[in-house]
């Protein structure tokens, strides 16, 4: 069963360029990629960060939040 989820993301850089997605490690955020997602937009590229479930701005959800997902 897919669920959807409500995630926190930034995009950048020209609407018609290829996208690159930027993820983060577990317990960081989407932050982390700033400098490197301005650079990157600035040469042109389409940049697409998001933060993870539970993660910097997006939602925390109740349960399956841990890194084996059954807690």
């Amino acid at each position: 069963m897919t669920t959807a989820v409500d995630l926190f993301h930034t995009v950048l850089g020209p609407s018609a360029a290829p996208p690159l997605l930027l993820v983060h490690g577990w317990g960081g955020d989407g932050r982390e990629w700033s400098p490197h997602a301005d650079a990157l937009a600035v040469a042109g590229h389409r940049v697409l960060v998001p933060d993870l479930r539970g993660h910097g701005r997006s939602p925390v959800p109740d349960r399956n939040n841990t890194p084996g997902g059954d807690g």
